[in-house]
């Protein structure tokens, strides 16, 4: 599942990926696919990712993840993220299915998601959405 990956991207016994340069110990969780020449700046913005597909998200060719990309997926959300793409601040919310194209340049503070909570949502009722 992951090939090309570069040198500065170490696997450990649980299968997650640790980037070398990374302040953040916890890594990139093993349902991640990535293309070639993928840059992530740190694996915090893995922190909210509990997907359970296979892949879960799928960062495509030479694309990167800046500033604090966050992807906040539900256990049955699977994203995919074209070649060429830079995510800069970028917050990903994704239930089900989230799929960003090719060639996209995603500005600082933006939110993409394929699920709508009303403001007044509680955030037991938000936790469910991730676990559910």
């Amino acid at each position: 599942m992951r090939e090309n990956i570069p040198t500065s991207i170490g696997a450990v016994s649980d299968g997650r990926l640790h980037l070398d340069y990374d302040w953040y110990a916890r890594g990139i969780p093993p349902n991640v696919s990535l293309g070639r020449d993928v840059y992530i700046d740190t694996s915090y913005g893995f922190a909210p990712f509990f997907s359970e597909q296979r892949p879960g998200l799928t960062p495509g060719d030479a694309t990167g993840a800046y500033d604090r990309a966050t992807f906040v997926v539900g256990t049955k959300g699977r994203v995919t993220v074209g070649a060429y793409t830079v995510l800069n601040g970028t917050y990903i919310i994704c239930h089900e299915r989230v799929t960003v194209g090719s060639h996209c340049l995603i500005a600082w503070g933006s939110v993409i998601t394929d699920t709508w909570l009303a403001p007044d949502t509680s955030i037991d009722e938000r936790r469910a959405l991730l676990v559910n």
